[in-house]
């Protein structure tokens, strides 16, 4: 039976992906090359994000349409500036490092997306964030990261293979899945501290995303985010969204609505390609469902905190 389940997934992923997905947007190999070393050597020391974006041609490739627009640039000169002045107060740190601001674009060019994922802003705890918004470096467990630990469990609850000593999402991001928050940067400990600055930025690439990108799935977490709906067509893309994964929300709003089956589900309908949500290799031990109102732990849930799947919103 494992071995049937493990064909039959391979099989519908392959069944519903309609084209190749290749990247179509391809730096020359010293022009890359220089690129990343760039982006990961970069600091708020060395570098501003004008300086990183529009004097080092290091723009994510495929979005060059919406970050050479002169309103983006204005946008983006006065976010650079408040990074800068923020970045020189003593005892200030921000997350993520500047290299890794737009590390979710960099990653998936707009011919590719098939799900954006919106969160709020990036983990606050000094040096986690990685700018892509729910994932972790490999070295840190995702206890230190509440809300990427209910991520993975809410996977988990839909029956995808995950590991929960593991928050490392970047498997999501190479098939499409642009992992968002509506803030890209902020205080470090200080959840919110730029929201404000980002928020117009936030609107237009919604915007951008909205009118550039083939039909895709948005899966909105959080009021923030689901604030931002009535800028989405809904007669081209879909909609799924729930509460925020924060410990602090309530678990009912969250856990159990069926995100990525749902999401695969249109996906499907549309010929776009699933996306394979597993996060560790197939086969696995299967779990109930369950709501985790109390800090994650295995075992030790009382029965009541089962929940059973909500049906997928109207395509």
């Amino acid at each position: 039976m494992k071995l049937v389940a493990c064909v039959l997934t391979a099989c519908l992923l392959a069944l519903c992906d309609g084209r190749g997905q290749d990247n179509p947007f391809k730096r020359t190999a010293s022009q890359d090359d220089t690129c990343k070393e760039l982006l990961e050597s970069a600091t708020y020391e060395t570098h501003t994000l004008m300086e990183i974006i529009y004097n080092s041609a290091c723009q994510p490739k495929g979005w060059e349409g919406f970050f050479n627009r002169e309103d983006v640039k204005k946008m983006m000169h006065e976010i650079s500036d408040r990074l800068q002045k923020d970045s020189q107060v003593q005892g200030l740190g921000l997350n993520p490092k500047i290299g890794w601001i737009f590390r979710a674009f960099h990653m998936v060019p707009p011919d590719i997306v098939k799900v954006i994922i919106m969160g709020q802003d990036p983990a606050p705890q000094p040096g986690l964030a990685t700018g892509l918004a729910f994932s972790l470096d490999p070295s840190v467990h995702p206890l230190k990261v509440q809300s990427v630990l209910r991520v993975i469990l809410e996977a988990r609850n839909e029956g995808y293979c995950v590991n929960t000593s593991v928050g490392v999402l970047e498997s999501w991001a190479k098939q499409g899945v642009l992992l968002l928050n509506t803030a890209l940067t902020l205080v470090q400990t200080k959840i919110g501290s730029h929201l404000k600055l980002w928020r117009q930025f936030s609107r237009e690439m919604m915007k951008y995303i909205n009118e550039k990108t083939n039909p895709s799935v948005w899966i909105l977490w959080g009021s923030k985010a689901k604030s931002l709906e009535n800028k989405i067509d809904k007669s081209k893309h879909y909609i799924v969204k729930g509460g925020h994964p924060s410990p602090f929300a309530p678990a009912n709003k969250f856990f159990c609505q069926n995100y990525f089956t749902c999401a695969n589900e249109w996906l499907c309908k549309k010929e776009r390609g699933m996306v394979d949500w597993n996060l560790v290799p197939l086969p696995c031990k299967k779990h109930a469902s369950r709501l985790y109102n109390r800090k994650y732990s295995e075992p030790g849930f009382y029965e009541k905190d089962e929940c059973d799947m909500q049906p997928c919103p109207t395509f």
